[in-house]
């Protein structure tokens, strides 16, 4: 068994090796988050909170994905120990949430996707809340972090991170968000310039996930008599079952590092993460070196892990990435995202993917 020693606390991994925690570098003022705003592709205005990195280029980029029925400031504790560790980072609020509840009525109102999915929808009306949305709406929330990425591309062209290695984060329902739009990002191509100056399909775009992190990994979005199970779909993800490229299928599998964070007695994150780590990566058969599960000793789950000084949740985060999945991309090089501008965001066809409810 793996184990993974963190301070007084200690955790079984997947084989038999043992990761001490290194000394964090303290960096003596971290610059203060910037509020920033961009949009998803039907023009829902998302804000969040931009926490920059000294390191610009050679910065890994983190993105962190709040739980429906939350918002960004639950993640900030995270984000901000990221940024400590070097990294630059993005939190943001999903549409109806937090501070994102601006549309454009014309743009967002012509997408059928949000006149059948939201309560009383109407033309004219230029804010939403996630109070009104009908749990069938929630699979389309992949569109946020979609939109999130771009913005990340920017920032990238922008030389104030490196998102050839990126590190997505989710709490709660926000892990199950994750880890469906990992699964389309890996069928979405890169723009690529060949020899002739022409713009070309490029490599896919899950080759940019260094890890995905799960705070309390749930097999549904909601909650209580407000959710919808997307079990099978989350199966379909981490198999990368309607993936027609065998290499990125098995990329997906094999270069993603995944780590399973929950509480040992929150029974319906360890029945998820058990299942997924288990039976469907079958990472102990496979012997896949960056994917890891942690079990807490406690009931809590999400976000609620974090700023907790008995769980150190947020150390645990940054020495799985600084000790194994940064150690394995050690070669990642900065690079401009070409034609960037040219090549919005699009609407993720997530029916693609079995992921609509």
């Amino acid at each position: 068994m793996r184990c993974l020693s963190l301070g007084r606390l200690a955790f079984t991994m997947l084989t038999g090796l043992t990761l001490t925690l290194l000394p964090t570098t303290v960096r003596a003022q971290q610059a203060k988050p910037q509020a920033i705003t961009f949009e998803t592709f039907d023009k829902a205005e998302l804000q969040g909170d931009w926490y920059a990195s000294a390191k610009t280029i050679k910065a890994p980029t983190a993105l962190l994905v709040h739980k429906i029925g939350s918002d960004r400031k639950a993640l900030a504790p995270l984000a901000e120990k990221l940024q400590e560790a070097g990294y630059a980072v993005l939190t943001f609020d999903l549409r109806g949430h937090g501070e994102s509840t601006t549309v454009n009525p014309v743009a967002f109102w012509g997408v059928q996707a949000n006149v059948n999915g939201i309560r009383q929808p109407s033309g004219n009306k230029k804010t939403i809340d996630y109070k009104t949305f009908l749990t069938s709406y929630y699979p389309f929330l992949i569109n946020d972090l979609a939109a999130a990425k771009y913005y990340l591309e920017k920032q990238n062209n922008a030389r104030e991170c490196n998102v050839n290695d990126l590190v997505v984060v989710g709490a709660d329902d926000g892990a199950t968000l994750t880890a469906l739009w990992l699964y389309t990002e890996w069928d979405r191509r890169r723009i690529a310039i060949n020899a002739m100056g022409f713009a070309v399909p490029g490599d896919p775009q899950g080759k940019d996930i260094a890890a995905a992190v799960f705070l309390s990994l749930r097999p549904a979005l909601g909650s209580g008599n407000k959710s919808v199970n997307v079990d099978g779909a989350l199966t379909n993800a981490f198999n990368g079952a309607h993936i027609k490229d065998a290499q990125a299928k098995q990329d997906l599998r094999e270069k993603t590092g995944y780590c399973f964070i929950y509480g040992k007695d929150d029974s319906n994150a360890a029945t998820e993460a058990d299942k997924v780590y288990g039976r469907v990566l079958a990472a102990e058969k496979n012997k896949l070196p960056l994917t890891y599960r942690v079990a807490l000793k406690t009931k809590l789950a999400g976000a609620n892990l974090l700023a907790n000084p008995d769980l150190e949740t947020e150390d645990l985060v940054v020495k799985y990435l600084e000790q194994r999945v940064m150690k394995a991309r050690k070669n990642t090089v900065w690079e401009e995202r070409k034609k960037l501008e040219d090549y919005p965001i699009a609407e993720v066809p997530i029916r693609n993917y079995g992921i609509s409810p």
